[in-house]
């Protein structure tokens, strides 16, 4: 993973993005039994997965590696919509 954050242009920020992403997925949990929660975490996460996506095209990823960040972007942005219709 550290060549691969070298490769996005990201080497010094390794820690604080999987902070982050340690974060988002630990809201989602607790998410579970507070719904405010869950809103703020999955907006927080499609924001980052969607970023994500875009530095995958900007350094010329193929589709192939680019998938799942793209599954991850819709997945949060599916949780914010159906959890945002509910409440």
């Amino acid at each position: 993973m550290v060549k691969e954050y070298e490769r996005w242009g990201y080497k010094d920020y390794r820690y604080m993005i999987g902070f982050f992403q340690l974060m988002g997925g630990a809201g989602l949990l607790i998410g579970l039994f507070y719904e405010q929660l869950i809103l703020i975490t999955s907006l927080c996460l499609t924001i980052m997965m969607t970023y994500g996506v875009y530095v995958r095209f900007k350094i010329g990823d193929s589709i192939k590696m680019t998938i799942p960040a793209l599954f991850y972007t819709i997945i949060n942005a599916l949780i914010l919509y159906l959890d945002r219709a509910n409440f």
